[in-house]
């Protein structure tokens, strides 16, 4: 029975892949972008503001769009650049000559109306230069299909010494060169990253879907789940799910490790075959409208979670709540791992990792600084991460969580995926009825 299940989602992907592309139009209105472009012409001052497009795919992919540009246009074209003009709140987007049309019509929806040909821009960053104005162009490369900031390079490297891929380092090289000598540039991310940080009403309720996703792509990859079954199979569960509900595919490579690949934290092989009576951790999350969540949950293949994992698991539950219940305002990441840490002292939980969680929205681990206080709006993954890496064990529960004037809110809605492990244990062993659409 769940056998045919799984072959399912072969059948269905190119539908639901169609729907995903088409789901991706108009998720925000106007009103959204003008809010954004309020913000930002407020932290710009009388500078410009310089941003790359996403060049065109070079392999058999679907175009997206890098996440900030897309957070300001909403337009999905290869190869635009955006300037931005403080002194003016004007906004061009200059793109090749064949999607004038698209992009005038797209940008018009979005409160854009300057659309200019690509051969411009040369013409017109020079005109804007002098009077001492400040360049803000990009310092770190755009995030792209299945992309964050910190996968471009290890996170102590993140620094002003930096050096950018060569997409992003040919185009700031070659604005300078347009720009000549003597011209004041700052990293765009300044002005960019806290926007991205503090969620709008709207942004979080796309949020809320995602996770919602999310937690359907688990939950029956739960259901399914059994011995023989392979750990692809459940990632491509997610996959199906992620399709089925307007997603245009997962953020990133669902993680699906099983027995001894536990410990690779970043596991995306899926090549195991589960065997039974030993626990698994699934890691998903969905890319919808250029959102996503990151939920995890862990659970055996067959039987009881075995010893010794029954009892970590309850304690790592614990130490879970403790460290959502410090993501309100005022707090920092830091609070969230002391909170997690306090707690796990307090249940006895050897091996808890201090690592509080990351920043959650376009990309799975997004942009935001971590010695900043949390504030309403505000979306950290709580992320506690129990490792035995002498007997290759362990454990990890994760959600996304949102900090509101009140307190924290969990987004992944538990009613659908709990933490309890009976409750996960008896998903597990139900029909996974009403699969198929």
């Amino acid at each position: 029975m769940r056998g045919r299940y799984v072959c399912a989602v072969l059948l269905l992907g190119v539908f639901w892949s169609a729907t995903a592309a088409r789901a991706q139009e108009s998720v925000f209105p106007p009103e959204e972008y003008r809010e954004r472009w309020t913000r930002l012409f407020k932290l710009l001052g009388d500078d410009v503001l310089i941003l790359k497009g996403a060049p065109a795919p070079q392999n058999q992919r679907a175009f997206r769009q890098y996440n900030t540009f897309w957070y300001f246009t909403g337009y999905e074209g290869p190869d635009a650049v955006l300037v931005a003009d403080g002194r003016t709140d004007a906004v061009t987007v200059y793109v090749p000559a064949r999607q004038i049309a698209k992009a005038t019509r797209v940008l018009a929806e979005r409160g854009i109306a300057r659309v200019r040909p690509s051969v411009a821009v040369r013409d017109a960053l020079r005109s804007l230069s002098g009077d001492g104005v400040t360049f803000y162009v990009q310092r770190f490369p755009g995030e792209g299909e299945a992309q964050s900031r910190d996968s471009f390079s290890p996170i102590p490297r993140l620094l002003p010494g930096y050096p950018p891929p060569r997409d992003t380092r040919a185009f700031r090289a070659s604005v300078l060169n347009v720009l000549g000598e003597g011209v004041s540039v700052r990293p765009a991310e300044l002005l960019t990253d806290p926007l991205r940080r503090v969620k709008s009403s709207r942004e979080i309720d796309v949020m809320r879907e995602a996770a919602r996703i999310a937690a359907e792509a688990i939950r029956l990859s739960i259901q399914v789940t059994r011995p023989g079954i392979r750990e692809s199979a459940l990632a491509g569960i997610c996959e199906y799910v992620f399709r089925r509900e307007g997603a245009r595919c997962s953020a990133w490579t669902p993680i699906v490790a099983s027995g001894p690949n536990m410990v690779r934290f970043h596991y995306m092989q899926n090549s195991r075959t589960l065997q039974p009576n030993e626990m698994l951790l699934l890691d998903a999350g969905p890319d919808y409208y250029y959102y996503t969540s990151d939920v995890t949950r862990c659970w055996p293949s067959s039987g009881p979670f075995p010893d010794p994992f029954d009892r970590i698991y309850d304690k790592l539950v614990e130490v879970h709540r403790a460290g959502i219940a410090a993501v309100k305002p005022g707090n920092t990441p830091r609070d969230v791992a002391t909170a997690m840490v306090r707690k796990a002292r307090e249940v006895g939980l050897e091996g808890l990792l201090p690592i509080a969680g990351h920043y959650t929205g376009m990309a799975a681990h997004d942009v935001g600084s971590y010695d900043r206080p949390f504030q309403p709006g505000v979306v950290f993954n709580v992320e506690p991460l129990w490792l035995d890496r002498r007997n290759r064990r362990h454990l990890r529960l994760e959600d996304t969580v949102l900090c509101t004037e009140n307190g924290p809110e969990v987004l992944t809605p538990l009613d659908l995926l709990p933490w309890d492990r009976d409750a996960i244990l008896r998903i597990r062993d139900s029909d996974p009825e009403g699969f198929l659409p």
